[in-house]
């Protein structure tokens, strides 16, 4: 659970970041804080879906590319 939240700070902390650089360095006309949340759901959710639908598409051949299931195996 520890590496779940981790991955999530890391993954989120970045985006957070850039986002307030650019905002910060728009003067003339800022864009509301809730239009720039809207933005970044409307490209996180399909991304998430999709990248969903892909491991469980994906996800089972890879595994029976390596024989014992070893080069695939989650630590």
């Amino acid at each position: 659970m520890m590496l779940f939240l981790a991955s999530i700070a890391l993954g989120i902390g970045p985006m957070v970041l850039y986002a307030i650089l650019i905002w910060r360095i728009d003067r003339w006309e800022r864009e509301p804080i809730p239009l720039l949340l809207a933005a970044f759901l409307w490209g996180s959710i399909p991304s998430v879906l999709f990248a969903l639908i892909g491991q469980a598409v994906l996800g089972i051949p890879m595994n029976d590319l390596s024989p014992d299931g070893a080069l695939f195996r989650q630590l």
